[in-house]
């Protein structure tokens, strides 16, 4: 599989014109931009390219091919989100401990209050 590298010309008075998208993993857009991107050879102008977005004119600036994680980062990258979503876990749980604890201490205020009332009437 190949990446490829589309920048969309510079043209005055188009909505994006002349920015730099990411590179492309093939099969990650809509079939015909897909095609279009995959089958242009380095350098050329392709286009104008219909999407259910509008239309693209792009220029492929590079090709490369295409990388996978080996076993080692794999596990480093799955360890990283593990760790992440239990410090995001431990986080949500503080937070709710907290607003639980806010919430009985004002029904205990407002207890309070309440039998302050009774007790001047």
């Amino acid at each position: 599989m190949e990446q490829g590298r589309e920048e969309v010309l510079d043209r005055p008075g188009v909505e994006g014109a002349g920015r730099q998208a990411p590179g492309r993993a093939k099969g990650q857009q809509e079939k015909a931009f897909d095609s279009a991107i995959f089958s242009a050879g380095k350098g050329k102008v392709i286009g104008p390219v219909k999407t259910q977005f509008g239309y693209y004119v792009f220029k492929v600036d590079s090709i490369s091919k295409a990388s996978q994680q080996t076993q080692q980062q794999a596990h480093d990258t799955i360890l990283n989100i593990i760790r992440s979503k239990q410090e995001q876990d431990a986080l949500n749980k503080f937070v709710a401990d907290y607003q639980e604890a806010l919430h009985k201490e004002d029904e205990l205020r407002e207890g309070l209050r309440h039998l302050e009332l009774q007790e001047r009437a």
